[in-house]
């Protein structure tokens, strides 16, 4: 059973459906060395375009490649930092990048075609390397991954946030947002804006998001899922006024360690950050990553990604289609708790 907020737990339970979801498929994968699986199990991010679909994976330092032409191909993988992890699931988890959001860049200055970023969680001192990939008109990536420094953004966020894991961005004409994805005891769910203009040009000129350009902080409580939170695990803007976003109810009382999952929702929210509504996935799986298959008026067809957190299980791709009227209640549905302008 989910709830939603204290103040509309009944109004919402009333109303609540249920998302269905259809299993694509595995992402089964040629493998880095020999000794790593040839699947991804740690996908946290997603995107399409055209007939590639790239996912990010917390646990690499690759982006994975996938051909929606053929869905039995092995996916490949794209290099985005240097050097070599650990093959053991415990070492490889202190040091890994854990890049945990994965966007589309739609062209803008710096590059006319669009690029993808890829973020970290800043979850720890040392999960700060961000990466992008500007793309060519085809829309395949053209040229050596750029470095993304998010030290300086993760050294001001700390002090903000005890739980600090930044879990989803989104950037449209005006702001470029980041979501911090709350737990059962450290940090709330919070919403980070940039002008985008400022995030843009700061990932081409210094390489650096200067936290010094947040022009507002907001943070509310989403719900719960059988008294466990809902935390942000990943979003896309639909157009410049709606936004559709991913949590999942972990049972973790920290950034660092994962736990069972409880099950997943997918909301509405615009674009000042009211949530619109709340529809939960079928099952108890956690969903990390979220993309747009296609979209005509108010029905969406979507992609979405499984984390297993269990390296001997692969992620795996599925799709739901929906109707943005589900998410429909009433002008205010949800709003935040707090609201920080700086």
């Amino acid at each position: 059973m989910l709830t939603i907020g204290k103040e509309f737990t009944s109004f919402w339970s009333r109303r609540l459906k249920t998302l269905n979801i259809t299993k694509i498929r595995d992402f089964n994968i040629e493998p880095t060395r020999i000794e790593r699986p040839d699947y991804v199990f740690a996908a946290s991010g997603l995107v399409k375009l055209g007939d590639t679909i790239y996912v990010v994976a917390d646990d690499e330092l690759h982006l994975a490649e996938f051909d929606l032409k053929d869905l039995q191909k092995p996916g490949k993988w794209f290099r985005l930092l240097p050097g070599e992890l650990p093959l053991q699931f415990k070492p490889c988890k202190k040091i890994k990048p854990d890049l945990e959001a994965l966007t589309y860049l739609k062209p803008y200055q710096y590059a006319p075609y669009g690029a993808l970023l890829a973020v970290p969680s800043m979850s720890r001192e040392n999960r700060v390397e961000g990466v992008l990939l500007v793309l060519d008109k085809n829309l395949k990536i053209r040229g050596e991954p750029l470095p993304v420094d998010f030290s300086l953004l993760q050294k001001h966020l700390a002090v903000q946030f005890s739980g600090l894991n930044i879990e989803g961005i989104t950037v449209n004409k005006e702001t470029a947002r980041l979501y911090q994805r709350g737990n059962r005891k450290q940090g709330q769910n919070a919403l980070i804006d940039f002008k985008a203009k400022d995030f843009l040009r700061d990932l081409h000129d210094t390489h650096c998001p200067d936290p010094e350009k947040i022009f507002c902080v907001k943070e509310f409580d989403i719900g719960k899922i059988e008294e466990q939170v809902l935390g942000f695990t990943d979003a896309i803007c639909l157009d410049e006024e709606n936004i559709l976003f991913l949590a999942a109810a972990e049972d973790t009382d920290d950034a660092y360690q994962d736990g069972k999952c409880f099950g997943s929702a997918i909301g509405l929210m615009n674009a000042n950050g009211t949530i619109k509504g709340l529809l939960e996935i079928e099952g108890k799986q956690k969903f990390e990553g979220l993309c747009l298959k296609a979209q005509n008026k108010n029905m969406l067809e979507i992609f979405l990604t499984s984390d297993t957190d269990d390296e001997k299980k692969p992620s795996a791709l599925y799709m739901a289609s929906l109707n943005l009227k589900d998410f429909e209640t009433r002008e205010s549905a949800l709003p935040f708790a707090s609201e920080t302008f700086v």
